[in-house]
């Protein structure tokens, strides 16, 4: 049913994922409407962006403290000390960029990934069958050129917008609104 060959990372991501093993279900067969997508470096390094910048709200909150601090002390003529704090917002930007970095380096690119959307929920392949992700446990996020499905504060399945029709962009984006995954909160319960 899917075509391509599924990533060795993240079919071993997938199995070995405490987060999406709790949320998803193994399954035999798949019905629905299916998605092939070639995931690449730059793919993982967006995923990992939006992981770090966007989805994780205390690093930002972080970085807008220690602005505020670097324009308190130069305000107050203390320079010196503005520039440390500088200098902390300015570390924690490029640490964050390194890690998206690492992350992307580690893939392999122009793999093929395999999704399904039904109305049970998203549906992985890997070489062992199909894992099901309900929907009650998946937030998305659409981005300019990705749709980001998170499973859990540090776990996504990504999508990349370029490889999809806009017959699939649409019944993906009817599956976003029909469960409200957008306007889902991170934090879940079971």
């Amino acid at each position: 049913m899917f075509e391509g060959e599924i990533i060795d990372k993240i079919q071993y991501a997938i199995n070995e994922s405490k987060d999406i093993q709790k949320k998803a279900q193994r399954k035999n067969s798949f019905q629905g409407s299916e998605v092939s997508v070639s995931i690449t470096s730059g793919d993982h390094f967006a995923l990992a962006l939006n992981m770090l910048f966007v989805n994780m709200k205390g690093m930002d909150i972080l970085l807008v403290i220690f602005c505020l601090f670097a324009l308190i002390f130069w305000g107050s003529g203390l320079p010196v000390y503005a520039l440390v704090f500088l200098g902390m917002a300015v570390f924690c930007i490029l640490y964050m960029l390194f890690l998206a970095y690492a992350k992307s380096a580690a893939h392999v690119a122009g793999s093929k990934a395999g999704f399904g959307f039904s109305q049970y929920g998203l549906f992985v392949k890997d070489k062992s069958g199909y894992m099901c992700v309900d929907w009650k446990n998946l937030r998305a996020r659409n981005a300019r050129r990705h749709i980001f499905f998170y499973y859990s504060t540090f776990g996504a399945l990504i999508i990349p917008k370029r490889d999809l029709s806009g017959a699939q962009l649409e019944t993906i984006n009817s599956f976003i609104n029909n469960f409200e995954l957008e306007k889902k909160t991170s934090k879940r319960k079971n």
